[in-house]
């Protein structure tokens, strides 16, 4: 997805689609990662204050959604 991007920059074509899906991929990887060192850790890492939770918090406030949306509407921008 990466290099498809920059090929299409490299060519002088926009890559708004290219960019939210790698950052889609991305923001899906952290809470898989993130998901996995709950189950590590236990309670522990979902304790206020904890940095487990507070990446949690992070990943989970919408990211995954505004990448989805911004896709979709380039989607339908595009037909």
């Amino acid at each position: 997805m990466t290099y498809a991007a920059l090929a299409a920059l490299d060519e002088g074509r926009e890559a708004h689609a290219e960019a939210f899906m790698c950052k889609l991929f991305v923001a899906e990887s952290a809470f898989l990662i993130l998901d996995e060192a709950v189950q590590i850790h236990g309670k522990e890492g979902l304790t206020q204050g904890n940095e487990i939770e507070y990446l949690l918090f992070r990943v989970l406030t919408g990211t995954s959604e505004f990448q989805r949306d911004g896709i979709a509407k380039l989607l339908a921008f595009h037909h």
